[in-house]
């Protein structure tokens, strides 16, 4: 899970310029027609984010819902 939330942050990290400038109209088109990337630079850059759990660690025991 960790792996596929670096990639889906890496791929809107490569079109943040773009989704800063567009509405909301034009950042679901973008989205749903994503233009043409190098996939290796994208994985690289997914590779190179620290994993989740080193930014916000796992909730405890009080922070957790009914069992």
């Amino acid at each position: 899970m960790d792996c596929l939330l670096r990639v889906c942050l890496a791929l809107l990290i490569h079109v943040r310029s773009q989704i800063l400038a567009g509405d909301f109209a034009a950042n679901v088109k973008l989205l749903q027609r994503y233009p043409a990337v190098d996939v290796a630079e994208v994985l690289a850059a997914a590779a190179s984010m620290p994993c989740c759990d080193d930014i916000v660690p796992p909730p405890g025991p009080a922070l957790r819902g009914p069992l």
